[in-house]
Order: C-alpha cells, then sequence, then structure tokens
C-alpha cells in the first residue's frame, strides 16, 4: 500500500490580508542585535488543502487552519525588514488557551514557511531554525522558540526567538474576524 498526500499552502483562500501598525510600546524587532522600528503587522487566515491518495485513487481531504504573520519594519540604514511565518492552528486554538497563561507554541510553526528579508538584499530567505525535537541532539543546537501570551479573546502576545539567525521579536496581534 502507497500513501501520499498533495496539497497546497498559501493564501488559498485569497482571504484579505490584515495590516496594523504597532505601537512602540506593543513590540520589540531586533535582527543581529539591531533594532527594527516603525514595526507593522500583518496576518492572514487560510488553510492547508490536502488530499491523501492511497494506491493512486483518491480518499480523504483535509483541510488544517494556519495562521499566517509578518512583522516589518526599518533598521539603522532605511532598510526595509521583514520576518514572515506561518503557524498550523486557527484562531480557535489560540483563542482556547488560559488567559494570562504562556504557552509554547512551538510545535505550530511551520519550519518551511520561516523567512525573512532585508530591501538590500537581492532575496529573501529560509532561515536556519533548529525546531526542537525532544531528542538529546536539541542539546547541541540553540533552538528556535515560539511562545504565546493570551490577553484577552482575539488578543495576544506572541515572541520568537531563532538564536541561529540573531532574530529576535515580541508583538502582540488584535485579531480581527
Amino acid at each position: 500500500m502507497c500513501k501520499t498526500y498533495v496539497g497546497k499552502i498559501g493564501n488559498n483562500s485569497k482571504i484579505r490580508e490584515v495590516e496594523e501598525i504597532l505601537k512602540f510600546s506593543d513590540y520589540i524587532f531586533e535582527l543581529d542585535g539591531k533594532d527594527i522600528i516603525d514595526a507593522k503587522i500583518i496576518y492572514y487566515y487560510d488553510n492547508i488543502e490536502s488530499v491523501e491518495f492511497i494506491d493512486g485513487k483518491k480518499g480523504e481531504e483535509y483541510s488544517i487552519p494556519v495562521i499566517s504573520l509578518e512583522i516589518s519594519g526599518v533598521d539603522d540604514n532605511s532598510n526595509h525588514v521583514f520576518l514572515s511565518f506561518m503557524l498550523k492552528l486557527g484562531l480557535k486554538t489560540l483563542n482556547s488557551f488560559k488567559k494570562n497563561k504562556i504557552e509554547d507554541i512551538t510545535k505550530y510553526l511551520l519550519e518551511s514557511e520561516i523567512i525573512a528579508k532585508r530591501s538590500n538584499e537581492d532575496e529573501s530567505g529560509f532561515l536556519e531554525c533548529y525546531l526542537p525535537t525532544n531528542s538529546q541532539s536539541d542539546m547541541f543546537h540553540q533552538l528556535t522558540s515560539l511562545y504565546v501570551l493570551k490577553l484577552d479573546d482575539n488578543k495576544f502576545l506572541f515572541k520568537l526567538t531563532i538564536p541561529n539567525e540573531n532574530i529576535f521579536t515580541y508583538f502582540e496581534v488584535n485579531f480581527k474576524q
């Protein structure tokens, strides 16, 4: 028996992106130890659409909710910088977390979707992330981590660190439905 999955990811539903300018007190965005200023957040909700094929015959169809987040700003050389990542969960899951309790949501990061760019570079690039595997090899890496704090329904504080890329950020998002 041979199983394969075919899927699509990345604004499949053509959902409108929401853009919010962040207040200075609502974020920190550091890249290479330098502050990124004038930050804004862009997000949209979507689904990963996937179809299972067993021995060449179409089987079950799956729809997995995702949230795409991008924080961007300006570095000290006036270059536009952004960090984009996708979470394999929906707003319903985020809202199920307890208020004022920090949750480790690193396992929901889609590693293949973590991208950063500076405007003085030709292309954006995928980041070198070491996501926890809960194995002995974790002891030899600086692990990427993502935490969320539920402030209220639809309002969250995210904290993402990617040590290998010298990236640290936290930012507040008030999701609109």
